[in-house]
């Protein structure tokens, strides 16, 4: 509820785009400070190093990334976040 929330409060600002690419990012930032990331990481080789992790069955990081960070839509937003919600759980083992 809180990322359509968001997602539409954005949408109505105009800042879709914005808004989905600081949500990719913070997602990215937490996986790494949890998985341990080597330092010196960023963007691209730091979404490739989280594909390792991919749990079976779901889409790349790396994907989910571009995918977050190429859309305007707010209700793409909402689903590549539920995407990222599922991987970020199914890699850190969260419920």
């Amino acid at each position: 509820a809180l990322i359509v929330n968001g997602a539409e409060l954005r949408r109505q600002a105009g800042k879709d785009h914005h808004g989905a690419a600081a949500y990719a990012r913070n997602v990215r930032d937490h996986l790494a400070k949890a998985l341990k990331a080597p330092g010196g990481l960023e963007d691209t080789a730091l979404d490739q190093w989280l594909d390792r992790f991919t749990p079976p069955g779901m889409p790349k990081f790396s994907e989910l990334m571009y995918k977050m960070t190429g859309t305007s839509d707010a209700g793409q937003m909402v689903e590549i976040g539920r995407d990222m919600s599922r991987w970020r759980k199914g890699v850190l083992r969260e419920h």
